[in-house]
Parts: structure tokens; sequence; C-alpha cells
């Protein structure tokens, strides 16, 4: 007939006997783990336009915020639940899952949890910030571990290359509430990282570049921030034929 598929009946028959066909293959716990991990399978992408930010709810009862101009790819299978971070900026709120660990990558450094709530960042430059909110995480380089458990409050700033790591200040994913958080950060990246919530050309010259800034900044007021810079540094904030705004040293 036109039904939705083989009677309830003989639907139980196919289901019976492709069963014993994954025992007689794969052996009882052989069968067991691969339909786990079939169940357990999930991948996806996600990815946000300069000047919007993504909260995202997972499979596993994480969720995953994500800062504007911000790529990861995410991949979950029985045996671990992995994050690649490609560009930007994420926090994670992770479930405990003590049969899986939650594993971040990014820039070449690996961040693994169980259960936790931690910021990931690719800086300007291509380090990268790891920052803790609560619970414990593991920063790893290379195979080489580099903090074994960093704790709320605590941050790590790991360079490209083969640069020493170094203690990192200031809360975790402070973009979140609307803000960011420099320390003693060149102006030029401190520069780059405000392009991301604005449609304007932001550009620091070759003289003001390596200028260091401290302190925070509320992205919604940008410009004022921009705009008192000569105050506090040797530069100038002048504005560009086409809207864009260059911080040029004097």
């Amino acid at each position: 007939g036109g039904g939705a598929g083989a009677p309830k009946g003989r639907r139980k028959s196919l289901a019976s006997l492709l069963g014993l066909g994954a025992v007689g293959l794969l052996g009882a716990g052989g069968a067991w783990r691969y339909w786990r991990e079939r169940a357990e399978a999930w991948q996806a992408a996600f990815a946000t336009p300069r000047g919007q930010r993504l909260n995202q709810p997972l499979p596993d009862g994480s969720t995953l915020a994500l800062d504007a101009q911000t790529r990861v790819e995410v991949a979950f299978d029985a045996r671990r639940r992995a994050v690649r971070l490609w560009q930007g900026a994420a926090f994670f709120a992770v479930a405990t899952d003590l049969g899986r660990p939650f594993v971040v990558e990014a820039g070449g450094v690996t961040v693994t949890v169980l259960g936790t709530r931690f910021g990931v960042e690719m800086e300007p430059g291509d380090s990268v910030l790891v920052q803790v909110e609560s619970g414990r995480v593991r920063v790893e380089r290379g195979g080489q571990v580099l903090a074994e458990a960093l704790t709320a409050g605590q941050g790590l700033r790991v360079p490209a290359g083969e640069g020493a790591a170094r203690p990192a200040s200031g809360p975790a994913a402070p973009w979140r509430e609307g803000r960011l958080h420099f320390d003693a950060t060149p102006l030029a990246d401190a520069v780059q990282r405000l392009a991301r919530y604005t449609s304007l050309d932001l550009r620091a010259d070759a003289r003001a570049a390596s200028l260091r800034v401290s302190g925070s900044v509320e992205i919604a007021h940008a410009q004022d921030w921009l705009q008192a810079l000569p105050a506090a540094l040797p530069v100038r904030v002048v504005r560009q034929p086409g809207g864009g705004v260059l911080v040029a040293g004097r």
C-alpha cells in the first residue's frame, strides 16, 4: 500500500536482523560503542559578522557565545567534544561530562576541560588568550603543558610561534557585557579589536602602532574613547575621506 514504510511487525524484524548483524560483526561491546558513537556524533559551524554576537546552545547542555567577527566549528562524538576557533573570540559554559572532555583548539593552543566557564580569543597578532571564570582548564601547545590548571580569575596569553606564555589579567570575555579590557596592549591591536564592531575603517599608523594602552572601553562609546586618546598619548585622531579614522603618531 501507500503507507509510510514497512508494517510494524516487519520493521521490528528488520531492526532485530540489523542488530544481530552488528553484534556478529563487532561483538556485543563493539556494537554498543558503534551505535553510541553514531548517536552522539554532531557537527556544526557558526560565524558572526562585524558588529554582531551570538549565543548558541549545544546538544550536550553547554552554551557557546560568539563575539563579533568570530568563526568556529564544533564536532561532538562519544569520546570528546571538540571546538575549533578559527577567528575572533568565544566564551564557553561547559556542561560536565566525565566521559567526554571538552576541547578547544585555537592557533596551535589546546584548552581542555570537563565542566567550567571560560573564554578563548584569537587576538590581533595571532596570540591566543585563555581566561577562566569558574572551574579549571588545562592549556597546551604542541603537546607541551603550559598550565595544568588555570582556575577562576586566572588567564594566560600564548604568543604566536615559540614565545613564552605569560599570565593575563582582567575579566573573562568582557565583550559579553559590551566592554573590552586592554592590558598594556599595542595601540594598533586595540584599534583593530574595536574595528570588529563598526563599519568604519579604523587604523593606527606606524608611529602610533606600538604605543601601549590599558583600561576598559565601552564598545558602544568607542568613538569617545578614540577622541580622548590624544589626552593620554602622543597621537592625533584624523578623520579620513569616506568616514575612516586614522590614529596617527605625533
